[in-house]
Parts: C-alpha cells; structure tokens; sequence
C-alpha cells in the first residue's frame, strides 16, 4: 500500500471521477486509493443518495444513468467507491434503474448514457444543489477522470456491450476543436485495446 500523501489543508479541494463500463474492480480500486492516498473527493459525492436504495446515488438530469456504490475485493484486499456505470455494473448491460432482464432490452438506456459520456468525460460537472451531473460546469469540476473500457486501433472507447455504442471517441471530439475541460489535470484512460469489441 503507498504511503499517505494528503492534501495540504490551504490547497484547494480536489475531485475525480471513475467511469466504468467492463469488470470494475480496477476503477473502484483506483477510487478507492486516490481517495485514502491522496485525499481527493470523488465528484459523484455531490449527488443525493438515493432513499431507496442505499448504494446508488441519484442523478436528476439523467434519472436513468446508473451512479452506484460497488465494493470488489482483490486477493485479501477490498476496495470501495462510487462509479459512473454508463452499461450497468460489471458492463453487464443491466441495472435496476432499467426496465429490460437483458443487455438487448436496455440498449436504448445504455446509449442514452453513452451518448451523455462523449461530453461528460471532456468537462465532468455536477452541481450540488441540483443533484445533477452535467457537462457544462456548472457545480464543481473534476479534476481527473479514469475511464475503464475496451477500445480500438483508433482509439473509440466501448464496453462490454457490442451492441451499444461507444462510450468516447476521441478523434471524434479532437475534429471538432473538443478537449479535456476539467479542473486542473488530465484524464486517466485505461482502456483495453481490442479489434472490435467483444
């Protein structure tokens, strides 16, 4: 485990934020660490709790966009943390927030959150009073993003659902002058690189 190495108490409060659409042990982990290391708030705190269920939270402007709790252990180690999990836990392709028993039947959920993240990720925001992710900074700004995904040779993000499309292209954003809008620092990208998907 890394040494504690705290925010000094005159530095300004820090935010990331874990985005997540394959198995999510990494994402929580890495949450899990940059909060207890480094000291850093997870941007998705600013959201309400949900009353009725206790490990999601809720997000107002995008009612059906799975926000949840997960907790995944490794080896004899456990990690918790809050994720953005545009494709269900784990890129399972379901959700409770979801009317569809299948990956199949919540296509339209998945891209809908999908679509969301090709602008969430450039400037993630969420304002407080509103309870409500946006990408327009309105609230406060994270200041690093990890996004755990598959990719391709060019760099198209994509998670566990082949069927769903993809969550970030970044030549895509890159031809339309689009770039990383956040706090301070840079995204944090773990993606898998593969030729097409699963």
């Amino acid at each position: 485990m890394a040494p504690k190495i705290k925010l000094k108490p005159d530095q300004p409060i820090r935010r990331y934020v874990g985005l997540d659409a394959t198995g999510a042990i990494d994402t929580v982990a890495w949450g899990h660490l940059w909060n207890m290391t480094f000291g850093w708030k997870n941007l998705l705190w600013e959201l309400k709790g949900d009353p009725a269920d206790s490990e999601r939270r809720v997000d107002k402007a995008h009612p059906k966009l799975p926000v949840r709790w997960l907790k995944r252990s490794l080896d004899k180690d456990t990690f918790a943390d809050t994720c953005v999990l545009p494709q269900g836990a784990d890129g399972i392709g379901t959700d409770p927030l979801w009317a569809g028993n299948t990956a199949r039947a919540n296509i339209s959920e998945m891209n809908a959150s999908d679509k969301f993240m090709q602008t969430f990720i450039l400037r993630p925001s969420a304002d407080k009073s509103s309870s409500s992710l946006n990408d327009s900074g309105k609230g406060v700004v994270a200041d690093i993003v990890y996004i755990s995904s598959h990719g391709t040779g060019g760099g198209e993000m994509m998670g566990e659902q082949n069927g769903a499309d993809f969550i970030f292209a970044p030549a895509v954003a890159a031809s339309q002058g689009k770039q990383f809008a956040g706090g301070t620092a840079v995204p944090l990208i773990r993606s898998a690189m593969s030729s097409g998907g699963n």
